[in-house]
């Protein structure tokens, strides 16, 4: 009877630990895989409760770890993967689930069963490439949100909201948004100056040697600004700009707004943390077109992808922040702005 007792309130301490790394209620699931495996979560527990949620992904995600101690299996299992160092999984061990929100916080992508996994094996990448001696804090996450950032190796390079920069850009980028974290100042740095030097990388993939790639956020910004003036100057958009073929429009109590330039884009997907602007060439080849949606009080409430197929224009995707699923309202209103929008189109 005591060893009940006490296998159940080790149970429910499990279950407040996972919920509490995961920020999320407990699931019937969850409950089932802790209760299956409660042992090597009670000795997580013992050896490093950081570990919980990491445990709790790899069993969500069936990856399977060889036999041993846990600790040491989820370790050997990690180490396993291509561009996997001792160091990823110091960052791991070293750290917390707070460290890793840009995997936890993530919605489910496309229909692979392991894309939380995968997710983290990049993220490990990109931490281990850029060699921080610190996690990146929470609210400097959010700008790798929902991005599709990727590494390449042989180059030594990232995709950075749809934009392939070198290891140290995206330092510098990093240490000037610590620095404007540290302001109070970095959601102004992400939305005004961040989008100039993205916009500007993606359009032109500048050379630079590596003494200037070297060189400050001070460097990157000054080129960028210089690039834009001159473009603007020179009403060069061709790279940066797209036509559509309808307007701001009102729609029973919503403003549907069309995103026609890569500033825009960008600024709107790191402002909605969302990956909308990895259809800026979709954009600029005329397959995609990009809408801001509004609310009466002019709040943003979603995001709306529409795409050609066949010479008409159908929904592509319909998001909210973060890329939270809409209401059935926006869904409706989706359609209505792609039958309009393709009969524009054909007028």
């Amino acid at each position: 009877m005591n060893e009940s007792i006490s296998v159940n309130s080790g149970l429910s301490r499990l279950f407040q630990l996972d919920a509490a790394q995961w920020r999320q209620p407990i699931t019937a699931n969850r409950c089932l895989l802790i209760t299956e495996h409660r042992d090597e979560y009670f000795q997580l527990e013992h050896d490093n409760p950081n570990l919980i949620w990491l445990y709790t992904l790899i069993l969500q995600d069936k990856v399977g770890l060889p036999q041993g101690e846990i600790i040491s299996a989820m370790k050997q299992r990690l180490l396993e993967e291509d561009f996997m160092t001792p160091l990823a999984w110091r960052y791991i061990a070293n750290g917390k689930a707070d460290d890793f929100r840009v995997v936890l916080d993530l919605k489910i992508l496309g229909n692979d069963p392991q894309w939380r996994w995968k997710t983290l094996l990049v993220w490990l990448r990109l931490l281990s490439c850029l060699r921080l001696e610190t996690p990146v804090p929470e609210p400097i996450q959010e700008l790798f949100l929902h991005d599709d950032f990727r590494v390449e190796h042989k180059y030594g390079e990232v995709l950075f909201r749809s934009t392939w920069m070198r290891f140290d850009t995206l330092r510098h980028i990093l240490e000037e948004a610590d620095r404007r974290l540290a302001a109070g100042t970095l959601r102004e740095f992400a939305e005004t100056e961040l989008v100039e030097v993205i916009t500007w990388l993606g359009a032109t993939c500048p050379s630079m040697d590596n003494n200037q790639t070297k060189n400050s956020w001070k460097y990157l910004l000054k080129n960028a600004a210089e690039w834009k003036a001159d473009t603007v100057k020179a009403a060069v958009y061709q790279d940066v700009m797209w036509e559509s073929a309808m307007p701001k429009i009102q729609v029973d109590n919503w403003t549907v707004e069309p995103v026609t330039d890569a500033w825009s884009l960008h600024r709107l997907a790191i402002s909605q943390r969302h990956c909308a602007d990895r259809f800026v060439e979709g954009c600029l080849a005329g397959k995609d077109r990009i809408f801001e949606i509004r609310n009466h009080g002019d709040k943003t409430v979603a995001t709306l992808r529409l795409t050609l197929d066949d010479g008409s224009w159908f929904v592509g995707d319909i998001r909210g922040f973060a890329n939270a699923v809409v209401p059935d309202s926006l869904s409706g209103l989706g359609k209505k702005v792609a039958r309009r929008y393709s009969a524009q189109a054909q007028s």
